[in-house]
Order: structure tokens, then C-alpha cells, then sequence
């Protein structure tokens, strides 16, 4: 790809990604950000050309993760009841949902934990560049444990991550979240695809995929779905093709 970045009329930097396959998948091509320089290339050696800008929204963009944390949260309870609580992003990736819930709640201490190290680094330096202080980073151990002493949390929050877990994670993590709550706490699923639904939005788009089996699934989604790449199942999986259930959270 070809990337290049000017300063905008406004003093931000101005970002434009040009794809040279035309197969790959961009999200947004353009952007501008208040980011400086530095984090813009350490999220372009993360994210790779295609998603820069995308990963860059997620956070700086009111309509993207924003739009839905506050909706998916605040459709259920009032903001006066995350005042100097405890909240966990669970799986925070390079920190685009900690900051919001940061600035969502500045009263709130809020606690991003992920499983890999080169997310957080990209999610500390957002940080230092808001110079967030209710906001701290923590590194799980490994796939199935949470980090010793996490302590307890008012609210937990899984933003876009169930369906990034593998079912065998799903079974042993979600159970430990839920006995890490205070009593009364709540833990949100946000923005996780329902398995029951007829097309397969999240991953491939392919109609009637979440009602194959996994073998045939697999199978369908390496013949027909964008990209002509094919992934064994676990790969898929970890990429998200399959959402979850209100049964199976239960």
C-alpha cells in the first residue's frame, strides 16, 4: 500500500491509504487524527495499511465504538451509577474502548486487561497521549486465567470479544468474569453477533453459515467468502465466525 500523511487545515494529521491489491479489504482509506506521528506508525506496523484508519476511528470517532458502548451501556442503567466505580475492559486490544469507557465515566477507574503484549503497547501510548489517570493496563497470563490479585469490578465490560474467543475459552473465562463482579455488578456483552441469526455478518457474510456444522462450515466459508484464503476452523474461530447465544452465556 501506499500511506501518506499531511497536516490538515485544522493542525491534524491527515491520513490517505492507497490498497495496491485490489482484493483487500479497507474499511476507511481516509482520516484525519489529532495522534501524533509516532502512534500513527506503531498502529501501521500493528494494523497493517488496510485498517490504520479503522483502528485510529475506533477511538477518535464519536460514531464508531462510542456511539455503541453508550448505547449498549447507558440503555440500562444512568451514568451517575459508574461514579467512582471499578470497570474492566475485558480483552481491550490496543485500548480504543478503555479510553472511551475513560472518558464515558472520568470518575470511574477503569482496568484494560489483555492477553497480547504488542496490543498494549499501542493501547499505553493512547493513553499517555490523553494523559488518562483513571486508566490502567494489565497483561493476562495466558488464554484461560485472569492475572493474580485482578480484584474485584462494579461493571465488566466485552466489547466486540466473545466472538474472538474459542468455545473452550468461552467456558472457562466468562464463568471466572462473572464471579470477579461485586455483588449487584454487571457484566455487558457488547456488540457480539447472535448465532442464531441467518447470515453470518461478522466474518464472511455468507447466508446460512451459523447453522452448518463446524466441518462444513469451515468448508463453505474457504469456498465462498471474500479474500479466497483459506483458514483451518480454529483460525476462523479466533477471527470471529461464530457469535454467541443468550443460552449459551447462561
Amino acid at each position: 500500500a501506499r500511506v501518506s500523511i499531511d497536516v490538515a487545515p485544522n493542525g491534524k494529521n491527515r491520513i490517505s491509504v492507497e490498497l495496491l491489491e485490489e482484493k483487500s479489504v479497507m474499511p476507511f482509506g481516509t482520516c484525519e487524527t489529532g495522534y501524533p506521528i509516532s502512534l500513527i506508525e506503531k498502529i501501521l506496523w500493528l494494523k497493517g495499511p488496510a485498517y490504520l484508519c479503522d483502528e485510529i476511528m475506533r477511538e477518535e470517532s464519536p460514531a464508531y465504538v462510542e456511539t455503541s458502548l453508550r448505547k449498549n451501556i447507558l440503555s440500562y442503567l444512568d451514568e451517575n451509577e459508574f461514579v467512582n466505580k471499578r470497570i474492566l475492559d475485558f480483552a481491550c486490544g490496543s485500548g480504543a474502548s478503555t479510553c472511551v469507557l475513560a472518558r464515558m465515566f472520568p470518575t470511574a477507574s477503569v482496568v484494560g486487561l489483555e492477553l497480547q503484549s504488542n496490543l498494549l503497547e499501542v493501547a499505553k501510548l493512547r493513553q499517555q497521549h490523553y494523559q488518562l489517570a483513571n486508566v490502567m493496563y494489565l497483561q493476562s497470563p495466558d488464554p484461560y486465567s485472569l492475572p493474580n490479585a485482578l480484584g474485584t469490578f462494579d461493571f465488566i465490560v466485552l466489547s466486540a470479544v466473545v466472538e474472538h474467543m474459542l468455545p473452550n475459552e468461552r467456558v472457562i473465562l466468562i464463568p471466572k468474569l462473572w464471579q470477579s463482579l461485586v455483588f449487584g455488578g454487571v457484566l455487558f456483552i457488547d456488540q457480539t453477533p447472535n448465532r442464531n441469526f441467518p447470515i453470518e455478518v461478522h466474518t464472511t457474510h455468507l447466508p446460512l453459515l451459523n447453522y452448518f456444522p463446524d466441518s462444513l462450515a469451515c468448508w463453505y466459508a474457504n469456498k465462498f467468502a471474500t479474500g479466497n484464503v483459506e483458514r483451518c476452523w480454529k483460525t476462523w474461530l479466533r477471527r470471529g465466525i461464530r457469535g454467541t447465544t443468550v443460552r449459551e452465556v447462561m
